[in-house]
């Protein structure tokens, strides 16, 4: 984007240091009067030199006035098709705030979610015919502290070979 602006700084700065000559000024500058004509090769040489530099002044002159022709001829359709790029970039910008402002919702809901999380667990009294205590410690994390945590903790006692568990009440 900054290279575009540039380059039409550059152009604007380019068409105002050369100045577009009217075609009857060229034609008087090209074409010499009866009392500057001399029979000198010196002069005549000097004189073809200015007509050089003339012609390439009109044909500099030439591309501008053709480009500011084809600008005015062209204007409607100009204006169109910048107008829809100008749409497009806009729907494009309005696509990425979205998505950016939903990948923020996001993230800010994750940072600030609590977490509780089970740092330590035993089983004591591991016998038989006796009652078996599990203890769990859980820790509340995360930035939000949790409130009003229910929890609920269940475990079975089988035989070595189970494959199976019951699934019964709420985990």
């Amino acid at each position: 984007m900054r290279g575009v602006k540039l380059c039409l700084v550059l152009l604007a700065i380019w068409m105002l240091y050369v100045e577009p000559q009217s075609a009857q000024n060229i034609k008087d500058e090209q074409q010499p009067t009866q009392q500057n004509s001399s029979p000198n090769p010196l002069v005549n040489e000097q004189q073809k030199e200015s007509d050089q530099g003339a012609e390439k002044k009109e044909k500099q002159s030439g591309y501008i006035t053709g480009f500011f022709k084809l600008i005015r001829e062209y204007n409607a359709e100009i204006v169109t098709i910048s107008t829809a790029v100008m749409a497009l970039f806009t729907v494009a910008l309005f696509i990425s705030t979205h998505c950016l402002w939903k990948s923020g919702e996001i993230h800010s809901e994750r940072e600030l979610r609590a977490y509780v999380l089970i740092t330590r667990g035993s089983i004591h009294h591991f016998e038989i015919n006796r009652r078996m205590i599990a203890k769990i410690e859980i820790q509340n994390t995360g930035q939000t502290p949790a409130y009003d945590v229910d929890a609920n903790f269940r475990f079975d006692v089988h035989s070595w070979a189970a494959h199976r568990f019951s699934l019964q009440g709420k985990l």
